[in-house]
């Protein structure tokens, strides 16, 4: 299976996601580590990184979908420094050549 071409955008309302897996949860875990290649059972097609795939413990889950919203995990606010127009302008627009500095000699005595 591969695993770049298996995901897929996550629709806004939860509630209508159709699971492929009976006990699929929307949601993806990715550990990384040196440390996994030991037991990782498949290989990337483009890159040959190891990997492997597994489903999460019933266990697991229900523990997810009872749990307490913690207040100090949160997305952080939005950044208003990050632009969101990206209009290109033309340089026709603004054809006339802008004035070039003088340079002014003084003379030496």
């Amino acid at each position: 299976m591969d695993p770049l071409g298996s995901i897929q955008p996550s629709p806004k309302n939860w509630g209508e996601m159709t699971p492929k897996h009976p006990s699929s949860f929307p949601l993806r875990v990715f550990l990384v580590s040196k440390e996994f290649v030991s037991i990782a059972t498949e290989k990337e097609k483009w890159f040959g990184t190891a990997y492997k795939q597994e489903y999460l413990p019933e266990e697991l889950i229900k523990k997810c979908e009872t749990c307490e919203i913690i207040s100090e995990l949160h997305l952080p606010t939005p950044n208003e420094f990050i632009p969101t127009d990206f209009q290109l302008f033309s340089k026709e627009k603004n054809s006339t050549r802008p004035q070039l500095p003088t340079k002014i000699k003084v003379k030496s005595k």
